[in-house]
């Protein structure tokens, strides 16, 4: 029956109702006994029909609800036929691999922050929200195993491409526990762009400051200091011995200092992150004498 009718559909497909049967019918197809006969099938039209592009986003997301293995290899052949066409299905695509959620389709999610994984080539074709989906996928996937999250402190440390350093910064950040904060301060680095990571950023200061409700209209929030002290005593490390990340610490431990000085400072946390190191806090003299350059700042340096 859906054969008769995928057959009438594409011999009409220049018209619009034709066109939307065809998509209609060929998300059905994924669910027949066995998925394989169904699938190939749909390869068979997809091929035949190459102007198919933005309709394949609803196919593709039955893809992910069809749970068979043959859904997970047409995705990743999809991913590399489309080419600079994967663009308007990317979204839909994630969505279906983490629906999925095999050992396979996990996987692949985590290959966009682990270069030990084989790559697929299309995180260049991701917008930013894409990107913002697939790290809360891999949230899921490293808060359900702490196996993968344990790689995820590890791969941290690592010399990643750009792409995957600022797509890891993400995670760790949306991990939001402070075992994940410190190492993901080994992102930070004086030479990359940026040097801080923006969404490490904003999850250092999630840390730190709380946001607690006000009021009753659910929208509106007072913030509230809270220790860290932990990432505090990293961070004044990495100024005295890092030097490829002393620049950016000192940026961050001067941005804590900032919200102390405007939402005050918690009772239990000391006005010194590392007392018992000897060091001076702040440890600007030591600065100054272990690297004589950091007071020859220029001006966007004056201005941080």
């Amino acid at each position: 029956m859906l054969n008769s009718i995928v057959d009438y559909a594409h011999s009409h497909y220049y018209d619009k109702q034709a066109t939307h049967l065809l998509q209609r019918c060929l998300c059905f197809l994924l669910f027949v006994d066995p998925p394989s006969r169904g699938i190939a099938r749909l390869k068979e039209i997809v091929t035949a029909t190459p102007r198919l592009l933005y309709e394949l986003r609803e196919i593709v997301t039955a893809l992910g609800h069809s749970q068979c293995n043959e859904a997970f290899d047409y995705l990743l052949e999809l991913a590399t036929a489309l080419g600079n066409g994967f663009k308007a299905i990317a979204g839909e695509w994630i969505v279906a691999l983490a629906t999925l959620n095999t050992p396979g389709s996990k996987r692949i999610l985590l290959s966009f922050v682990d270069p030990d994984i084989e790559q697929l080539g299309v995180e260049q074709h991701l917008e930013h929200y894409d990107r913002e989906r697939l790290a809360s996928y891999i949230v899921d996937i490293a808060r359900a195993e702490p196996a993968v999250r344990d790689r995820l402190y590890l791969l941290c440390a690592r010399q990643l491409p750009p792409a995957m350093r600022l797509l890891l910064a993400d995670v760790i950040a949306r991990l939001g526990i402070s075992d994940a904060l410190v190492s993901g301060l080994d992102l930070i680095n004086d030479q990359a762009n940026p040097p801080i990571p923006y969404e490490l950023a904003r999850g250092l200061e999630s840390v730190f400051l709380e946001r607690r409700p006000y009021g009753n209209t659910g929208n509106t929030y007072t913030l509230k200091p809270r220790s860290a002290n932990e990432i505090r005593s990293r961070l004044f490390q990495m100024v005295l011995a890092d030097d490829n990340r002393w620049r950016s610490a000192w940026v961050l431990l001067g941005q804590i200092e900032w919200w102390r000085l405007e939402y005050g400072r918690p009772n239990v946390e000391p006005r010194h992150p590392a007392f018992d190191s000897g060091e001076p806090w702040p440890p600007i003299q030591s600065v100054l004498k272990s690297r004589p350059s950091a007071g020859q700042s220029d001006n966007s340096d004056s201005k941080t």
